[in-house]
């Protein structure tokens, strides 16, 4: 009986995080960008693009699937996404247009009557890899890289628009949710645990190496100690080590806030 009460339980988690990556889908898909039908960028569906559809995202727009760059007004064809919603970095990153030869601004002109063939990597979980081929009649085959490639849910940043090419690449939760402690007042945001199947490997972790991405140092960045020939100088107390002291039972230890300060190097 134990065991069938666990498989039974187990089952309606499964269901219910299944209902609300279904509901989570219905939503993304159902937002709207513009598509090349005909000779004119019309207003679609992100469920509605294929494979090798042209689209065209204006700044402050989400992007609705993995995108190959074709066309970006700024210098070198240059332009800057957000990728906040994939890796929690919210500092901008470059991204750079295919070089196809002789391109320019009239490009966007050209756009109807361009034909290529592009091969890329089977479908993969690396955010940060990607190698493929672009072939154009009469021209060599350009390599592509993951600087030509921006991926769905990232946002374009201070850049007019951009032409693309689409190409692919319960309790517990509960209580996640709606932990006070994972609230965030300023940005009016909860936790949002997408699955429960990480739970329990979670609870074992013990530390966290990180490095300085802004995640989880809000882009704050203080000066309190340094070493100069070997010689350490610098007498305030940050929060982490604050926070080590008191986990070694020194509770009355509190962080200065007050950054740098050394008497020995005042006087």
């Amino acid at each position: 009986m134990p065991l069938l009460f666990v498989v039974i339980v187990s089952m309606l988690k499964e269901l219910l995080e299944d209902i609300r990556r279904f509901q989570s889908d219905r939503k993304a898909n159902g937002k709207l960008c513009r598509k090349l039908i005909g000779s004119n960028f019309e207003v679609v569906k992100w469920k509605d693009l294929q494979v090798g559809d042209i689209v065209r995202i204006e700044c402050d727009e989400m992007v609705p699937a993995d995108l190959l760059i074709l066309f970006s007004p700024l210098d070198d064809g240059l332009c800057n996404i957000e990728t906040s919603n994939l890796d929690g970095e919210t500092n901008l990153k470059s991204k750079q247009a295919v070089q196809i030869e002789g391109k320019n601004a009239d490009f966007i002109n050209d756009i109807l009557s361009f034909r290529a063939h592009v091969t890329i990597d089977q479908p993969n979980a690396q955010l940060y890899v990607f190698n493929g081929t672009m072939a154009i009649i009469g021209e060599n085959d350009i390599p592509l890289s993951n600087k030509n490639v921006i991926l769905r849910s990232c946002a374009l940043r201070n850049t007019s628009y951009i032409l693309a090419l689409v190409v692919v690449k319960l309790g517990q939760v509960l209580f996640v949710n709606n932990d006070i402690l994972m609230y965030d007042p300023v940005s009016d945001t909860r936790a949002n645990a997408r699955t429960s199947n990480l739970n329990e490997s979670l609870g074992q972790i013990q530390y966290i190496f990180s490095d300085k991405t802004g995640t989880l140092t809000q882009n704050k960045m203080e000066f309190f100690k340094c070493t100069i020939g070997g010689e350490k100088f610098g007498t305030g107390i940050s929060e982490v080590q604050a926070a080590e002291l008191q986990r070694r039972g020194n509770i009355n230890v509190k962080a200065s806030g007050r950054g740098f300060e050394d008497d020995a190097l005042a006087n």
